[in-house]
C-alpha cells in the first residue's frame, strides 16, 4: 500500500484481487481524501480519480464474475464508497449515484433482502398518505426544510406521517413536528429487514425521502433502497442529489434551481415540476427573526467593508478561496468573517488544524491576518445578529449555498451568489428569483469578483440594495408553508392520477 491519497497515485484498485479483498484497509486507503483542498489542481485530480474509480466499479458490476465474488466485493464496496466530496464539485453526479445504487441493490438482493415489493391495488376513496422519512428530526436545516411536507398539505385530502429514527425532541420544535404531522412513526434504523417491514406496514401512497444523500454509505441508504411505498420522491430542496436507486421514482424539483433543459441528465429519477419556489422553511422558534437579539453581543468588525461568508468547510473550495483572495485584494479597507463550522464541530479534533489552513492560504497571498476572522459556531440569531452590520454576503460555488442565505436575506445585507451548473449549484441563484433580487446573481466567477467589488465600493448602492431586499422578503415564499403546500398537494394529485391509471400507483 502506498502513503499519502490514492487519487494522487498512479495507482487503481482491482476490486477482485484476493490481496485486496483480504485486506480491507485498502478501502480506507481508497475513499480517504483530505477536508481541506489546497489548489484547482489537486481539486481536479480527486474529482478525476472518483470519475475513473466508478466508472471502474460500474464496469465490474457489468462483468461475469463469480457469485461468491460479488457478494464480497459488493458487501466492501456499498460499506465503504463515498463520492461526499463530488457534491462540492459541479460534476454531474448521475453515473456515481447510479453506480453506487447498483451495487447497494446487488449487496441487499445477494444477502437475502426482498427489495421489491407490491402494495395492494389502493382503492379511489380515502385520503392520500404521504409519508415523509427523516432519520433523525433536529432542529436543523433538513428538518425546517421537511416540516412544509407535513405542514402546508390539506388535511381533507392527504395524511401525513413523519417517518423517523428517534422521536423529535421534547421541545418547542418538537411540538411544531407534531402540529406539521399526524402522525409521528419511530422506526429503528439499525436493522434493515426490520425497518423495511415497519415502514410497507404504514401501507404509504408517497414517501418522501427528506434527508438522504446517496454520497455516503449508511444503514438508512439501505432501507430506503427498498420499495417502501406505492412511490418514492426525492425532494432535491433537502436532498439535492440523485439516488441512484430503481426504487426511487421520482425526484421533486423547480425549474429556478434547474440548469435549463438539462435536468433529467442529472437523475436517475424521472424528473417532475414542482410550481413555484423549489423549496420552503418552518422555523418556528428557532426564527433568527423572532429572536431577542439585544442580549446578543454584535461581532466587532474593524474595517468600514466587511464581507462574509457562512459557508461550511467543505464548500470552501479552493477556487471560491481564490475568488474571495482577489476580491479582498481589489478593496482594500475591507475584511472577511468566514464561519464554516456547524455546532458539532465544537469538539472536532481536526478544526483548528483546517482553521489554521485557512488562515495561511490568505497570508500567503497577501491578506494580513488582521483582514480575516474566522469565527467559532453561532446560533442563528447569533449570525443574523452580525448580518446587520456585514457590508456584503458572498454565497458559496460551485454548491450555493440555501438556509445560510435566511440571516443575510432578512438582516437586509446585499448577497452575491453564483448562477450554477447544477441543482446545487443554483440553490441561492433560485431564492434570489424567488425575491426577485436577479441583479445579486452573478453569471460566472468574474461577474461573481466584479459585482462584490461594486457593491462593496458603493454605499449608496448597498444601500439601495438593503432596502430591496428587505421588500422582497415581506412576502418570501420561501416561508409561506401554505403556500407551498398549496402547489405540493397538486403536484402529489397529478402523480395519484398518473399512477391510479395503472392500477396502483406504483410501476410495473
Amino acid at each position: 500500500m502506498q502513503h499519502g491519497y490514492a487519487f494522487e497515485s498512479s495507482w487503481r484498485p482491482n476490486f477482485t484481487d484476493e490481496a485486496f479483498r483480504d485486506h480491507p484497509q485498502f478501502l480506507h486507503y481508497i475513499f480517504d481524501f483530505p477536508m481541506f483542498i489546497d489548489s484547482v489542481a489537486r481539486q481536479d485530480r480527486m474529482m478525476k480519480f472518483i470519475e475513473h474509480l466508478y466508472a471502474d466499479l460500474n464496469k465490474l458490476h457489468a462483468a461475469p464474475i463469480e457469485e461468491a465474488v460479488r457478494r464480497e466485493v459488493a458487501e466492501r464496496v456499498v460499506h465503504h464508497c463515498t463520492f461526499f466530496f463530488a457534491l462540492f464539485s459541479d460534476m454531474n453526479l448521475h453515473p456515481l449515484a447510479q453506480t453506487a445504487g447498483k451495487w447497494v441493490e446487488t449487496y441487499l438482493r445477494l444477502t437475502g433482502h426482498q427489495v421489491d415489493f407490491t402494495f395492494r391495488p389502493r382503492g379511489t376513496e380515502g385520503r392520500l398518505r404521504v409519508g415523509v422519512f427523516v432519520k433523525d428530526f433536529e432542529p436543523r436545516n433538513e428538518s425546517f426544510l421537511s416540516l412544509p411536507f407535513g405542514l402546508g398539505l390539506d388535511r381533507s385530502r392527504f395524511e401525513t406521517v413523519l417517518v423517523t429514527g428517534r422521536p423529535p425532541p421534547s421541545c418547542a420544535f418538537g411540538a411544531l413536528a407534531k402540529d406539521a404531522f399526524e402522525r409521528i412513526e419511530v422506526v429503528a434504523l439499525d436493522r434493515v429487514s426490520e425497518s423495511v417491514s415497519a415502514i410497507r406496514a404504514l401501507d404509504l401512497d408517497f414517501l418522501v425521502l427528506a434527508n438522504f444523500f446517496m454520497a455516503g454509505a449508511s444503514t438508512a441508504q439501505h432501507i430506503v433502497a427498498h420499495r417502501l411505498a406505492r412511490l418514492h420522491i426525492l425532494p432535491v430542496a433537502i436532498s439535492p442529489s440523485t439516488t441512484g436507486f430503481p426504487t426511487t421514482d421520482i425526484v421533486l424539483t423547480a425549474s429556478n434551481t434547474e440548469p435549463g433543459n438539462a435536468a433529467q441528465e442529472h437523475y436517475t429519477e424521472t424528473v417532475r415540476w414542482l410550481d413555484g419556489n423549489f423549496n420552503c422553511f418552518v422555523f418556528g422558534s428557532k426564527d433568527p427573526r423572532k429572536q431577542e437579539l439585544e442580549t446578543i453581543d454584535a461581532v466587532e468588525m474593524s474595517t468600514p467593508v466587511v464581507f462574509a461568508c457562512g459557508g461550511v468547510i467543505y464548500k470552501l473550495t479552493p477556487a471560491l478561496r481564490q475568488s474571495l483572495i482577489n476580491i479582498l485584494t481589489h478593496v482594500p479597507q475591507s475584511s472577511l468573517v468566514l464561519y464554516p463550522f456547524n455546532p458539532n464541530w465544537s469538539n472536532f479534533p481536526k478544526a483548528h488544524k483546517l482553521r489554521q489552513a485557512l488562515l495561511d492560504e490568505f497570508i500567503d497571498a497577501g491578506i494580513s491576518p488582521e483582514r480575516l476572522r474566522i469565527l467559532s459556531p453561532m446560533a442563528p440569531a447569533q449570525i443574523f445578529r452580525m448580518m446587520q452590520h456585514v457590508s456584503v454576503y458572498l454565497d458559496t460555488f460551485p454548491f450555493s449555498g440555501g438556509a445560510s442565505l435566511i440571516e443575510p436575506i432578512f438582516a437586509g445585507c446585499p448577497i452575491v451568489t453564483l448562477r450554477g451548473k447544477t441543482q446545487r449549484g443554483l440553490l441561492g441563484a433560485g431564492m434570489m428569483r424567488a425575491l426577485g433580487m436577479d441583479i445579486m446573481i452573478a453569471s460566472d466567477v468574474a461577474d461573481y469578483e466584479a459585482k462584490a467589488v461594486e457593491i462593496a465600493r458603493s454605499p449608496e448602492l448597498r444601500a439601495a440594495l438593503s432596502k430591496q431586499l428587505f421588500m422582497a422578503a415581506e412576502d418570501a415564499p420561501f416561508l409561506d408553508p401554505m403556500r407551498f403546500g398549496r402547489r405540493l398537494g397538486e403536484t402529489l394529485e397529478r402523480l395519484g392520477e398518473r399512477f391510479a391509471l395503472i392500477g396502483d400507483m406504483q410501476h410495473s
